[in-house]
């Protein structure tokens, strides 16, 4: 399908032959083998390649052997709508990826009709319940309903006439949503939603984000070569005052995956790291100082004598460091030395000598519990010729875990999988001291009628207007 502009209505598109065209597994076929072509520059191709067998070998690929890696490639059109897919092994995440939009199919006699031209609104072969009417770059992008699509059990017909998306900056959107402009604006200024609150309360909500802020110890480097100096800091942080603090809707978070994914663990399931989210002040000081006491029994050192202390932040996160400074030194009677450093060199640190605690945040790259622990934090994980697993943490149990929950096909036990490895990562061993869940702000008009996503991607054909 395609807007007419001259007509302003969506079209249906014809092959040479004067038959309609519609969606095949070819068209799969060709997305996934474009996706992973190096030339074609794909961010998320690293995802996609080593889900299937032959991806990554097609996407690290010369000009000389690219065909016939791609040919080599798990994926072939089995007839017109079946598509067969070789897997790398019987892993459970795997769907969460093949729909993800790098595997989505493209229409390969658009591109090579029109070029790299062929996305724009004049070119582009559409499908799905809605159809580009209008893109002006750098300024909005227009959808209107495809009149040809019926509806699926999951993706029904829609219901909007028409939806233009602004690229706006946060205060611009805001000023436009305040003026009547717009029905809906997502990530608001800080500085505003405590206005925002009292003066729209029944338009203001709160939305999953898709990232976690963590801290993170360099477990070979003293103090936090000690597992009960890693607990005793992380205990420590009050959660709910520092969300209070950033007052941006985010999520006190005891554990490090994001309880939205597929086969995630639900932190209020877990009586181990309830101390991490204790909201007495009094308790907390008990707890951490608890394990403080243990780290001096066991190292024979005192507070006058244990190695100095050092966050490292990235520029523009100082001031939550402040406060966690703040409450380490009220909870722990322990001054903790602060750097801030620019994004790039934080980051430069981390792979190559991470600091003794530093600032992190995880954001998912599919729906699914395995992108978080089995990729992150396990001994030999995905990323770990980019700095990956960067805390230098090792556990065979957590290893294990996460290997046996990657392969389990039955949902609650992959979840209570994750949740024992949680339990090892943020408490028992205490690799890592997750902070909270980012949130998303919003402002809805109240003539919206919505679900919200769990992961962050709205659905548009199951919005409506009252």
């Amino acid at each position: 399908m395609r807007y007419d502009a001259d007509s302003g209505t969506v079209v249906q598109l014809f092959d040479e032959a004067g038959n309609p065209r519609y969606v095949t597994a070819a068209d799969v076929v060709y997305g996934w083998r474009r996706t992973l072509t190096p030339a074609t520059g794909a961010p998320y191709s690293y995802v996609l390649a080593p889900a299937v067998v032959g991806g990554e070998a097609a996407a690290g690929a010369d000009d000389a052997s690219l065909e016939a890696a791609l040919d080599a490639v798990g994926i072939r059109a089995i007839d017109t709508y079946t598509l067969e897919i070789d897997a790398p092994g019987d892993f459970a995440y795997l769907p969460n990826i093949y729909g993800m939009w790098m595997a989505r199919p493209v229409p390969q006699w658009a591109i090579e009709e029109f070029g790299d031209a062929w996305i724009e609104p004049q070119n582009i072969a559409s499908y799905g319940p809605f159809v580009v009417s209008e893109w002006l770059r750098d300024e909005s992008i227009t959808f209107v309903p495809n009149p040809f699509w019926t509806g699926t059990d999951t993706i029904p017909a829609p219901k909007l006439d028409r939806i233009t998306n602004f690229f706006l900056d946060g205060s611009a959107a805001l000023a436009n949503y305040e003026a009547g402009q717009l029905d809906y604006i997502a990530g608001l200024p800080p500085s505003d939603i405590d206005r925002i609150r009292v003066q729209y309360p029944d338009q203001f909500q709160v939305g999953p984000g898709q990232c976690t802020l963590y801290y993170a110890f360099n477990n070979e480097k003293a103090p936090f070569d000690n597992v009960h100096a890693r607990r005793a800091f992380s205990i420590a942080i009050d959660r709910a005052g520092v969300t209070a603090f950033t007052n941006r809707g985010e999520v006190p978070a005891a554990f490090f995956t994001r309880p939205e994914m597929a086969a995630a663990p639900l932190q209020a399931d877990s009586e181990v790291v309830a101390p991490l989210l204790l909201t007495d002040p009094e308790a907390r000081r008990a707890a951490a100082l608890a394990e403080l006491d243990a780290y001096f029994a066991e190292t024979g050192l005192t507070r006058e004598t244990m190695p100095s202390v050092t966050l490292v932040v990235s520029s523009g996160n100082e001031s939550l460091a402040e406060v966690i400074q703040n409450m380490w030194a009220q909870t722990l009677d322990i001054n903790v030395n602060l750097e801030v450093v620019e994004g790039r060199t934080l980051f430069q640190l981390r792979a190559s000598d991470a600091p003794q605690i530093y600032r992190a945040s995880w954001c998912f790259d599919y729906p699914d519990a395995n992108n978080w622990t089995f990729e992150v934090f396990r001994s030999d994980n995905a990323f770990a010729d980019d700095g990956g697993n960067e805390p230098n943490y090792a556990s065979a149990e957590f290893d294990e875990l996460v290997n046996r929950a990657r392969v389990e096909r039955d949902t609650e036990v992959r979840r209570a999988l994750y949740q024992r490895a949680e339990e090892l990562l943020v408490f028992e061993d205490a690799a890592i001291a997750p902070i909270y869940y980012f949130s998303t702000t919003i402002l809805s008009s109240p003539r919206i009628v919505r679900p919200f996503s769990y992961t962050g991607y709205d659905s548009f054909e199951k919005w409506d207007i009252q």
